[in-house]
């Protein structure tokens, strides 16, 4: 998963040299799902998932990704303390 092409979603939020991110994204339709481990300099670990649906089929939903990506950043905070 260290070697995920598309970084757009929930890493998209969770960028410092401090972090490192691994993840597995997939889009189905109106399907998108991303999971993955970021893991901070401290060793600490925290698994995230998003699975999303949104109310349209679009190749490139932005608002979404954009989304996905506050979701990770806001789980993976929550998690570390």
């Amino acid at each position: 998963m260290g070697l995920q092409v598309f970084t757009h979603r929930l890493a998209s939020e969770l960028r410092a040299d401090t972090l490192r991110w691994s993840g597995k994204t997939g889009s189905f339709l109106h399907l998108r799902h991303e999971i993955g481990v970021v893991e901070a300099e401290s060793g600490d670990r925290v698994a995230v998932a998003a699975l999303t649906r949104a109310d349209r089929c679009a190749g490139l939903a932005p608002d979404v990704d954009l989304a996905i990506g506050a979701a990770g950043r806001e789980a993976f905070e929550a998690l570390r303390k």
